[in-house]
């Protein structure tokens, strides 16, 4: 079908025979009384005196014998059917119905003086009572619509600069895995004879007969269900959510482009403290329409409406403050003009209260599925990189760096990488693997002073140049995660004294112990090597910084991290600071009154800290602030833990 064919040249019996495959499937799904109702409208010739059920083989039959009819009938009898299908029919695509309904429109206008065909008495015209409500409705829904895929293409033109690699949901692995379920969970999928049907048992979309597909498969089964996608921090979770509402953006996504695509991001709506309606939730905090409350009212009915033309992705419920409230079967719906708690609206989506039918895909954390549990029709884990994966990674990260000092050193890095065990293992998520390479980068440009400054000065000086546009917190770590799995529940031990002594011991990279002699293969052996490491990468990009070990060339690695933290010892104090608030309190979101101007400035120049656009409550955009991925958070907080004496035993009990 050809979507660009303008309806003015189209003839409307034609284009009742182009698509007349399309209705078949979709008038043998409708209900026997609207399959009769339709058929009464069909001249006496034309009517079957039969039992019609929807899925039978005689319906089907005289379906399609009634499409016959009327490609042939009457250019006005044909618009006044298809006038009629549209407004009695379910689970039309609406590409499909705005072209029908144009098309008939248009025949209308062009044959009003035609004499309408009468059947026993009864005039078979259209009703056009409900056309003219549900018309503006579906202009509305369709301005809407094409409004959202300009939103999400724009987000992923911003978040897709600086990636590394290709995001393709079909070069995506996903083990699947059975949910946990109740059997009497009503069948929420478009296109079931009867609603409120039993969900049929597993059929190959998840279990264990088919272990391991892509992303794009998996998410072909996800229409009418709740979908959970599991992954550890750093996997690309945010990234691989954008991606999907990119293609659905340009018609590409498993999810019709006729739906409505909400992308909704848990981290955001945290900050969403007072209750709000659905309308609210749609129309102030994910995309405004400037003062078109009769356009906003029309959206809010037809979604109503038509769950099912809805797709609702909840990404990052780990982040999550509030937890999902698990109702009964069949609770009680929610009434969508109604102010609630954003908690309250989104177990509304899940337990089937609001919107039931719709498509809703939750990301999260393995450790978050237990609160899911029930709820899900479909759960896949994301799968990490091979061997293979992580090599490719590596040569694009090095290979499409400018300057030729970095292609130099791509193979040398791939050839460390992938002999280190502990690398490897890191690298086998998206997110990590690009830490591991910053932290190879910094070690090897070290080794070749003096260029390492000229290179780190001009990665510095782009950092601040970018800062101003980046919206994501995932720009800079092509694997969008926000952090590594299990950092926060760590134990780290020391206590009084011990941490008055341990920033030294930190600093210089050694965690206490001996040290083999530095050579320029040599690989940081533990986790908080590597982050002190791509720590001080990111300080030695500040364009602004005086030298003060020149000379010395790095003699040794550890002794230059230890000059690196030297100069910058305040700024990483109050960092660490706000770092251990921001996980004390379950936030990766800061604004300018948590800093001072001038740690601000540094970090934004540095690459520390990533550029966020949030809406507020009134509607209004604030720019926030996050730390480059989630791990380095993280580790600032371990530091805060590590070297002040005023965290206590019990706090780090309470961790």
């Amino acid at each position: 079908m050809d979507e660009e064919v303008d309806p003015d040249n189209e003839n409307v019996n034609s284009v009742l025979a182009q698509e007349s495959s399309e209705l078949l499937r979709i008038i043998s799904g409708q209900t026997s009384a609207v399959i009769k109702k339709l058929c009464e409208m069909t001249p006496s010739e034309g009517r079957w005196d039969v039992v019609l059920g929807p899925g039978s083989s005689s319906a089907t039959h005289h379906i399609e014998a009634m499409l016959k009819y009327y490609i042939r009938a009457k250019a006005a009898d044909c618009s006044n059917f298809l006038q009629s299908v549209c407004i009695l029919c379910e689970n039309i695509p609406m590409h499909l119905e705005s072209r029908l309904m144009s098309v008939a429109g248009n025949a209308n206008n062009d044959c009003e003086n035609s004499s309408p065909s009468v059947t026993d008495g009864k005039t078979s015209s259209p009703l056009s009572e409900k056309q003219l409500i549900k018309r503006p409705r579906i202009d509305h829904w369709e301005r809407y619509i094409a409004a959202v895929m300009r939103l999400l293409q724009r987000r992923w033109d911003r978040l897709s600069e600086r990636l590394v690699r290709d995001v393709q949901l079909e070069s995506v692995w996903v083990s699947l895995r059975t949910p946990n379920r109740g059997r009497d969970r009503p069948d929420q999928t478009p296109g079931s004879a009867e609603k409120g049907g039993r969900t049929p048992e597993p059929d190959g979309d998840y279990g264990f007969m088919d272990s391991r597909v892509t992303l794009e498969t998996f998410l072909n089964g996800c229409a009418g269900k709740v979908t959970i996608l599991v992954g550890p921090a750093g996997s690309g979770k945010t990234l691989l959510m954008s991606c999907l509402g990119q293609q659905w953006a340009q018609r590409l996504a498993p999810i019709p482009s006729s739906h409505l695509f909400v992308l909704l991001e848990f981290r955001q709506l945290n900050l969403l403290s007072c209750p709000l309606s659905l309308s609210e939730l749609l129309f102030r905090h994910y995309l405004p329409l400037k003062g078109c409350n009769e356009a906003n009212r029309a959206i809010v009915d037809y979604l109503i409406s038509n769950p099912e033309q809805s797709c609702w992705v909840l990404d990052g419920y780990d982040e999550f403050h509030s937890k999902i409230t698990k109702q009964e079967l069949h609770g009680e719906p929610l009434d969508a003009d109604k102010s609630l708690p954003v908690s309250d609206l989104v177990s509304g989506l899940l337990n089937r209260q609001l919107l039931p039918g719709c498509t809703v895909v939750v990301t999260c954390r393995a450790r978050n599925v237990s609160d899911l549990e029930g709820l899900s029709d479909k759960v896949g884990h994301i799968l990490g990189w091979d061997r293979h994966e992580i090599k490719e990674y590596v040569d694009n990260f090095f290979g499409l760096k400018g300057h030729s000092s970095h292609k130099a050193i791509g193979p040398q890095a791939a050839d460390l990488l992938l002999s280190s065990r502990h690398l490897v293992a890191m690298s086998s998520l998206p997110g990590l693997c690009n830490t591991c390479c910053i932290c190879l980068e910094y070690l090897l440009l070290e080794a070749r002073e003096p260029s390492k400054r000229e290179i780190h000065r001009e990665s510095g000086t782009e950092a601040r140049r970018n800062a101003e546009s980046n919206e994501e917190k995932e720009v800079h770590i092509p694997g969008g995660g926000r952090g590594e799995e299990g950092r926060r529940g760590e134990s780290y031990g020391p206590r009084g004294d011990q941490r008055r002594r341990n920033y030294d011991i930190l600093a210089d990279g050694t965690n206490g112990r001996a040290q083999r002699t530095p050579t320029e293969a040599q690989i940081p052996p533990t986790l908080t090597q590597i982050y002190l490491t791509v720590l001080c990468a990111f300080l030695s990009r500040d364009p602004d910084a005086t030298e003060s070990n020149e000379g010395s060339n790095a003699t040794s690695i550890p002794q230059s991290v230890v000059c690196t933290l030297g100069r910058h010892r305040s700024e990483l104090c109050e960092l660490s600071q706000l770092a251990w608030r921001g996980v004390e309190e379950s936030r990766i979101l800061f604004t300018k009154e948590d800093i001072s101007p001038e740690v601000l400035d540094f970090s934004i120049r540095t690459g520390l800290f990533s550029q966020v656009e949030l809406r507020r409550e009134d509607g209004g955009l604030v720019n926030s602030y996050c730390f480059n991925h989630l791990t380095l958070q993280e580790f600032m907080a371990a530091l805060r833990i590590m070297t002040s004496a005023d965290v206590s035993d019990t706090q780090l009990k309470k961790r």
